[in-house]
């Protein structure tokens, strides 16, 4: 039994190797879609990358350690994909790097859904110190999750998964499509597929009582996001780039999930695959248009800074993005 892995939810499941061809891309179509699927990764590798060091260097643009962490993260994931490349097609890549890319395939979005959740953690954290009216801080429990957790259990799934390849080699292989490496055996995939399910549940609970939280006390969360108060960590514009995100996510594993009944040779599920791959591309569209960074590299337009106003003409730092 194959386990096949487009990312999400789509690893959980496993498919027999005997399966229709019906449909199944021709060479020439094999190697384009190979190489869209690697222009993707490296055009979403590029703007995580840009938007990563435009926050890092600009004086105006403010963002909070988790939100870093989740660019961060997408890099890492795109990177990952790339791994293969030159050896996506003819002779098998070799055992080592084979291995490397399928640890990293099943580690990645683990490590993107813990980033994910801790970035969301820490909005509706600061979203309920802004209505009790304290300023916004994190205990040493929430350090933990934030900082710890996610590059933990990437180091977790990644070792699991090199001692399960070392273990038994003949489980490492190419994936039907050519795009990547992954395991043919289930127990990584039951694994990953837990935790990511595990950290999106997690991820909309908090997304949802934020919402609800906030439209409760619109009143009140419209004179508090104010930079003093909330130190340019929320605004309502924030938490709606939040919720896309996050459905954006649940997008990807709904794909997934179609993908289980689509024969693995198939131009569908090459397809999927495409789509699922646009996610990083997706993710950086999301958070990199944001007003503040996109004003940085507007190099030709002078830098105004910001002058204070009447609480009833305020808008908050992020209320523009």
């Amino acid at each position: 039994m194959a386990g096949h892995y487009p990312y999400y939810l789509s690893f959980i499941f496993t498919r027999g190797e005997n399966q229709s061809e019906t449909g199944a891309p021709n060479a020439s179509d094999a190697i384009q879609q190979i190489w869209l699927f690697n222009t993707l990764q490296i055009v979403a590798f590029l703007l995580h990358g840009t938007i990563l060091f435009t926050v890092v260097l600009s004086s105006n643009v403010r963002r909070t350690s988790t939100w870093l962490a989740l660019i961060a993260a997408w890099m890492v994931f795109t990177l990952s994909n790339l791994l293969l490349v030159g050896q996506q097609i003819g002779p098998n890549p070799g055992f080592g790097i084979c291995l490397t890319q399928a640890g990293l395939i099943y580690a990645t979005p683990v490590l993107t859904a813990f980033c994910s959740v801790a970035f969301i953690l820490q909005l509706y954290l600061t979203v309920t110190h802004i209505f009790e009216f304290k300023a916004v801080q994190v205990d040493s429990k929430h350090t933990f999750f934030f900082i710890i957790a996610p590059p933990v259990s990437f180091v977790i799934i990644f070792v699991e998964v090199l001692v399960q390849g070392l273990l038994d080699p003949k489980v490492v292989q190419r994936d039907a499509t050519g795009m990547y490496c992954h395991l043919t055996s289930n127990t990584a995939t039951l694994i990953s597929g837990f935790l990511v399910c595990c950290a999106m549940l997690t991820m909309l609970t908090f997304e949802a009582l934020t919402a609800i939280m906030v439209y409760q006390n619109w009143a009140t969360f419209r004179r508090r996001t104010k930079p003093v108060h909330s130190n340019g960590m929320v605004s309502l514009t924030m938490i709606i780039r939040s919720a896309i995100f996050g459905l954006t996510k649940q997008l990807a594993i709904v794909l997934s999930v179609v993908s289980v009944s689509i024969p693995s040779g198939s131009r569908s599920f090459s397809a999927l695959h495409l789509m699922v791959a646009s996610l990083p591309v997706a993710v950086a569209l999301i958070f990199g248009t944001q007003a503040d960074i996109v004003r940085v590299w507007m190099f030709w337009k002078k830098n105004v800074p910001a002058t204070p106003v009447p609480v009833k003409e305020y808008k908050s730092w992020f209320d523009d993005m």
